[in-house]
C-alpha cells in the first residue's frame, strides 16, 4: 500500500486537534523572541562576516597546487586563481555527490531530477511553516 503523504504530513495527522493547539500556542509565545533573536543574529552577521578572498586562500595552497595551476592556466589563458576557483566547485562537486549519490550530476554540472523533487518537498514544508507562524504572529 503506498502512501501518497509525506513523513510530516502523516506526524502531523496523527495528533490530536488539542496538542496542534498547544504546539501553535508554544508557536506564538516564544515567536516574539525568535524574531528577534534571528534578527540581531542577522545584523552580527552582516557586521562580523568578512568576504571571503580567494587569492589569500589561493596563496594558503602548497607550492605544487599553485604550479598545477598555473600550467593549467597557461594551456587555457586563464589566471592561476580561476583555475584555482574551478578546482574548488568540481571538488565541492565531488563531495556532494559522494555523500549524498544522485542528487547532482558532476559530469554535466546540474542538479539531477530528484533534488529539485527534494527541494519542492522542502519548500512545501517550509510554507506550511511560514503561514502558521505568520498566521501566529499577526
Amino acid at each position: 500500500m503506498e502512501n501518497s503523504n509525506g513523513t510530516f504530513e502523516n506526524l502531523v495527522n496523527e495528533i490530536s486537534s488539542g496538542e496542534r493547539q498547544a504546539l501553535l500556542d508554544k508557536l506564538t509565545d516564544s515567536s516574539s523572541g525568535v524574531v528577534e533573536v534571528s534578527q540581531a543574529k542577522d545584523n552580527l552577521s552582516l557586521q562580523d562576516d568578512k568576504p571571503v578572498e580567494i587569492e589569500e586562500q589561493y596563496e594558503k595552497e602548497p607550492l605544487f597546487s599553485k604550479i598545477w595551476c598555473f600550467i593549467v592556466g597557461l594551456f587555457t589563458s586563464r589566471k592561476a586563481v580561476d583555475v584555482y576557483v574551478d578546482r574548488r566547485i568540481l571538488n565541492l562537486g565531488i563531495s556532494i555527490s559522494k555523500n549524498l549519490p544522485g542528487f547532482i550530476d558532476v559530469k554535466k554540472r546540474n542538479l539531477t531530477g530528484s533534488s529539485y523533487e527534494k527541494f519542492d518537498r522542502l519548500s512545501s514544508i517550509g510554507s506550511f511553516f511560514q503561514d502558521n507562524i505568520a498566521g501566529a504572529v499577526a
